[in-house]
């Protein structure tokens, strides 16, 4: 029971002096606002996460598209579902 009214503590913030502090909920707002990765404009490709070319100017050999370990065996159950 104590430990949920610590929890609930984090959440509520006390107007003092009939002043009400936005900073945290504006702080939070702005955050998840924030876009997952940063690029220049709207059309950019982009940097290589393994050699570190922009790709907008070249192209790389790198391969890029990691699979998730925990994923791995999914991947080969696919020749079994299409067998072309």
């Amino acid at each position: 029971m104590r430990r949920e009214i610590a929890e609930l503590d984090d959440d509520i913030h006390l107007v003092q002096e009939e002043i009400v502090e936005l900073d945290p909920y504006l702080r939070e707002a702005f955050a998840v606002s924030l876009p997952m990765a940063a690029i220049c404009r709207e059309d950019c490709k982009g940097l290589c996460p393994v050699c570190g070319k922009d790709r907008n100017t070249e192209t790389c050999g790198c391969e890029s598209e990691a699979v998730d370990p925990r994923l791995a065996p999914l991947q080969d159950l696919l020749p079994k579902m299409n067998p072309d």
